[in-house]
């Protein structure tokens, strides 16, 4: 999926969530006179952004990212992202293209309700609007996820954490963005490092996975794109379940831990299934188990020895 995200100032930066690219126009305002808070402006760019793609590359955005973190600066409110997604949608349709619109991308999770309720009460808006973006940096509460969830559920549309680069950011996170948050696309923190590079001898460098990138692996690696989220309930709140039917019909459970300790898996179809889990404060944090083979409506018996994650997937 290729995804055109409309920035202010200096985008530098590159996303790792659950999508493959990320194009990016930089546009850049110092000492100039700022247009694109005028719809009309703001459509007539991308849709040269978009022609020029096409016709240069061959290549389409599926998804506009309307604009990175507008709560950053002052042009852009609620109300005006809203007219420039009604009028450049109109634009982008007459010419033939018809990009997913992710919006509002705000580095504050209560701003960016009230940005989304405001482009929401636009006209029209809510036909084109897909995916509910947010960011991390401020006002964080499960409170706030929790409105999200609610209002993307009201608007039949996706859920995105697309940005908190913050040392704190984990696996637990992206778990709670799941299960809470409902999300269906999600940025790691470790884009600089997803593998450790230890050059201190040249000639033989030592090159490992990076710790944070072990968990995030758990949910990433056996869950695809176009993988559909279905319900996964527990009676042992230690153990919290996600599951996942893929596009080629394949089972994947994730199961996050607070403790070490066994569980049954019911209601997966027959097969065979790879089992591993990475494990906080372990000197070797990922083991692979022995395959295990089920029958149709026999159960699946795990065991983790630890507090981590463990998956469970359909081979």
């Amino acid at each position: 999926m290729t995804i055109l995200t409309y920035c202010q100032s200096g985008c530098h930066r590159i996303r790792n969530y659950l999508k493959s690219s990320d194009v990016r126009p930089r546009y850049y305002t110092k000492g100039l006179q700022y247009i694109h808070d005028d719809p009309a402006e703001y459509a007539e760019f991308i849709i040269a952004a978009f022609m020029h793609l096409d016709n240069t590359y061959g290549r389409v955005p599926d998804a506009l990212e309307v604009i990175l973190e507008p709560d950053n600066v002052n042009q852009l409110d609620g109300t005006t992202i809203g007219k420039a997604i009604s009028v450049t949608m109109n634009r982008l349709s007459a010419n033939g293209y018809n990009p997913d619109i992710i919006a509002p991308s705000n580095t504050n999770m209560k701003k960016s309700i009230n940005y989304f309720d405001d482009m929401m009460r636009v006209p029209g808006v809510s036909s084109y609007i897909t995916e509910f973006s947010y960011h991390r940096y401020r006002e964080s509460s499960d409170t706030n996820l929790q409105s999200i969830a609610a209002r993307a559920k009201n608007s039949n549309i996706k859920t995105s954490m697309l940005e908190w680069w913050a040392g704190t950011n984990n696996y637990k996170v992206l778990h709670k963005d799941l299960t809470m948050g409902h999300n269906s696309a999600w940025q790691n923190d470790v884009y600089r490092s997803i593998f450790n590079i230890d050059s201190s001898n040249p000639t033989n460098p030592v090159i490992s996975i990076n710790t944070k990138n072990r968990f995030y692996r758990q949910y990433f690696k056996h869950v695809r794109i176009g993988a559909q989220r279905i319900e996964a309930t527990s009676n042992n709140a230690n153990f919290e379940p996600l599951a996942f039917i893929n596009p080629d019909g394949k089972y994947t459970v994730v199961v996050k831990s607070t403790v070490a300790g066994s569980f049954n898996i019911e209601g997966l179809p027959a097969g065979t299934y790879g089992i591993f889990h990475t494990l906080e404060q372990h000197s070797d944090p990922t083991t692979y188990e022995a395959d295990v083979s089920i029958n149709a409506a026999e159960m699946i018996s795990a065991y983790i020895p630890a507090t981590g994650v463990i998956t469970i997937y359909n081979k």
